[in-house]
């Protein structure tokens, strides 16, 4: 028993040691930067919006959020057509 705790704490020594350090600027510009530089938090609000990747969202900001984490820059605000093409019949019904 007392040999396998050893070679299990030698095990894991070795294991952090060899694993890539998440400190530091090694991962800058990636997804750890983008978890903490991007909002977290969106207004309870719904007020559905079409992402132009043909996504729907609860609001803007999460389309927002969305953008931000993904780093895709060219995700925008589209026309309901583009994720629901019965959207208008949708909306005449509310």
């Amino acid at each position: 028993m007392k040999t396998a705790v050893v070679a299990l704490f030698v095990c894991l020594v070795a294991a952090a040691s060899l694993g890539p350090a998440v400190e530091g600027r090694r991962w800058r510009g990636g997804l750890v930067d983008r978890l903490r530089d991007c909002p977290r938090f969106c207004p309870a609000v719904y007020s559905p919006v079409c992402g132009s990747n043909g996504q729907i969202y609860s609001n803007l900001c999460h389309l927002n959020i969305a953008k931000c984490l993904t780093g895709d820059s060219s995700l925008t605000e589209a026309s309901f057509s583009l994720c629901d093409p019965d959207h208008d019949f949708l909306l005449r019904d509310i």
